[in-house]
């Protein structure tokens, strides 16, 4: 029988594989279910044997005939596939099972429904929903993580800001060496297709540490510690704050920039901040304004316009793009 948790997400990532016409030997296979296993914050399969019985259940689960073959090009290689191709469990309405782990997953995710900065939990909520209609087509993609290492921990982590509970984190950092932190975790955070936890730590707990998954080396319960909890909410925290990095210590500024006409519709439509405002305009471009808090994210952003986007003011954060240009054509020159 096959190994009840997950296997309707193993199940899934097979049905594609077996698809195929050339079909998929029994590593492909393994590799393949536990990159999207781990993409998830799922623990990997560790055996053969369990993808084995995963495809015996879907057979025997949905009458579907899975063909067991050598490969033409290394007779010692067993390829999978189904017999016939256009066989696919999407096909069929989903199981009382499916359902039951639909709903309960809708269960948990709506109790975080209307907390700042967890808008989108309605909206994966409503896509859960959809789920639950046999015949709904996919109509949604979400873009995953470009860094998979790390995301084991994120299950591990969501609870325990459910439950309120410390953890202990071993963390690589990037100027090297490890250290071990304890900390109240209360927020995770995706930017730029990496995920990150937000929490206080037992060494410094009067301001919010940023810690990206990735670069999490373990993590272990911590019964002994105390939770520590938050003085604000992580709304307040980040309402100034373009990305990830928010320097508790320092106040909103008031950035002006121009956008030639190329930039300016699509900085209308995805503005670099909620508080972006429109100062001035004419058929050339504008003059934009946003207030915020400046550090390097937010850099990275307005350099990534080129030469339609010039930040004017305010002074000093327009000086760090300035310098950043410099050294960028000096190397450019230099490397020519």
């Amino acid at each position: 029988m096959a190994v009840t948790k997950n296997f309707h997400l193993r199940a899934q990532v097979l049905d594609r594989l077996l698809r195929s016409e050339r079909g998929a030997d029994i590593h492909t296979l393994l590799t393949v279910v536990n990159s999207r296993l781990e993409s998830r914050g799922v623990a990997p399969v560790r055996t053969k044997d369990t993808i084995l019985k995963d495809m015996t259940e879907m057979a025997n689960e949905r009458h579907l005939k899975i063909r067991r073959m050598k490969d033409p090009c290394n007779r010692r290689r067993i390829l999978y596939r189904y017999e016939d191709t256009s066989d696919a469990l999407r096909k069929d309405p989903l199981t009382p099972v499916q359902v039951n782990e639909i709903k309960g997953a809708l269960a948990v995710l709506d109790r975080f429904s209307g907390f700042p900065q967890l808008e989108w939990v309605e909206d994966l909520c409503a896509l859960f929903r959809v789920a639950l209609e046999p015949e709904a087509p996919k109509a949604v993609q979400f873009e995953e993580s470009c860094c998979k290492r790390g995301m084991e921990y994120f299950t591990p982590l969501f609870y325990a800001i459910v439950e309120g509970k410390s953890v202990s984190i071993i963390y690589q950092r990037f100027s090297g060496g490890e250290r071990r932190h304890v900390v109240s975790p209360y927020f995770l955070k995706q930017f730029s297709r990496r995920w990150y936890l937000v929490a206080k730590t037992t060494r410094h707990p009067d301001s919010f540490c940023i810690f990206s998954l990735d670069r999490i080396v373990s993590l272990h319960a911590e019964e002994g510690a105390d939770y520590i909890p938050p003085e604000k909410s992580i709304g307040e925290y980040f309402k100034d704050v373009y990305g990830i990095t928010c320097h508790e210590d320092k106040r909103p500024v008031t950035i002006r920039f121009y956008a030639d006409a190329r930039n300016l519709p699509y900085l209308l439509t995805c503005p670099v901040h909620d508080s972006q405002t429109v100062l001035a305009r004419n058929h050339a471009g504008a003059i934009l304004s946003v207030r915020v808090v400046p550090n390097t994210e937010l850099v990275m952003r307005f350099l990534s316009y080129g030469e339609g986007v010039i930040v004017l003011g305010d002074t000093r954060f327009r000086g760090k793009i300035v310098e950043k240009i410099r050294k960028m054509l000096k190397k450019y020159e230099s490397s020519t």
